[in-house]
């Protein structure tokens, strides 16, 4: 059974990807499959480097947490939905985790929502994370070229290829989503530089991202917002 809902979800990834591939028009359309293949590798060798070199760590604790969520999930639904909005030591769930600081306790959360896809699946969240975090980058890096075509293969580089950038931001720990959110909010900040529409879904993906990076790495915000703001307001 875990082989199939492996396959399932590997399926998944890969359908997903081809969707963003196929209907790409960015003159980098002919990295996105290297990069995505080393972004899903380097989550994965993450994983490895934990288990096998660090003998365990964060990326295990917030998966082997989350599963505890995720049971609870699979058992009584309402109850879990009520934890991820208000999760305190009023819950019997609170005392069967053993981490409980609250940027900790917020990624556990996330992975244990990811969990109920993978199955309870180390590899399988991993592979879901570095893919959000592969699908930010590459809207930046397309955005970037937009903004100016000289920058294509520095973009390219820095951002999908670079070791130290692709490997930190994959797999199952709290600089993946942060990363992602940082991207992202970075992306559409340059789309308003260009004076670019913003969209409905991008306005409220920008609350969700500003929610996400407050929680996950808030120091990250707290550099990037005074930067966006004094950028914006000499520019309009």
């Amino acid at each position: 059974m875990s082989i199939f809902f492996a396959i399932v979800n590997t399926g998944i990834i890969f359908f997903l990807a081809y969707r963003i591939w196929s209907g790409d028009r960015s003159s980098v359309k002919n990295f996105f499959w290297p990069a995505l293949t080393l972004k899903l590798l380097a989550g994965l060798c993450l994983g490895l480097l934990y288990r096998y070199y660090y003998n365990g760590g964060d990326t295990f604790m917030y998966f082997e947490e989350g599963a505890k969520l995720s049971a609870l999930a699979r058992s009584d639904l309402l109850l879990y939905i009520r934890f991820l909005w208000s999760g305190d030591e009023s819950f019997s769930a609170w005392n069967n985790l053993t981490e409980l600081q609250p940027r900790a306790m917020f990624m556990i959360k996330a992975v244990s929502v990811v969990n109920l896809f993978s199955h309870d699946n180390y590899w399988i969240s991993s592979l879901y994370f570095s893919f959000l975090s592969f699908l930010c980058a590459w809207s930046l890096v397309k955005t970037m070229v937009r903004l100016e075509g000289s920058l294509r293969y520095i973009a390219v580089v820095s951002f999908l290829f670079f070791p130290s950038v692709v490997f930190w931001s994959s797999g199952l720990i709290k600089e993946s989503m942060a990363i992602a959110s940082l991207f992202f909010l970075v992306a559409i900040f340059l789309k308003a530089w260009m004076h670019e529409r913003i969209s409905r879904t991008e306005w409220v993906l920008i609350l969700v991202n500003l929610w996400l990076l407050w929680n996950l790495k808030y120091y990250y915000l707290a550099g990037l917002l005074p930067i966006v703001t004094a950028s914006l307001a000499v520019r309009l």
